[in-house]
């Protein structure tokens, strides 16, 4: 897990990164590190948490898995950018980007 762009204090917007080795796939667990990691980031600092305002997850458009952890720890699709998302292979693909917000 990698939090992005989280030194803004005024912004108080933040992207989370992810990846999960094969062994641990398909078993709920990257889902529910982000449902904690989330909880976290937008607890108000008074309860220890970072008190932010919106959490974003870009990934690959045909990278499924990520897409669906993102869907499953509460996150909603907002918009794809096309040829986007560069892959290992010098290729782009789109780019799909998920959000929530301290408010869902």
């Amino acid at each position: 897990m990698t939090l992005f762009n989280v030194g803004d204090e005024r912004v108080r917007d933040g992207e989370l990164g992810y990846w999960g080795h094969p062994d641990a796939q398909g078993r709920g667990v990257i889902s529910e590190a982000i449902r904690r990691i989330a909880d976290w980031y937008f607890a108000p600092a008074s309860q220890n948490g970072f008190g932010g305002l919106k959490l974003v997850i870009r990934t690959a458009a045909t990278n499924k898995a990520s897409r669906r952890v993102a869907e499953s720890a509460g996150f909603r699709h907002v918009g794809t950018e096309r040829a986007a998302f560069p892959l290992g292979d010098n290729t782009l693909d789109d780019r799909v980007t998920y959000d929530r917000l301290s408010t869902d």
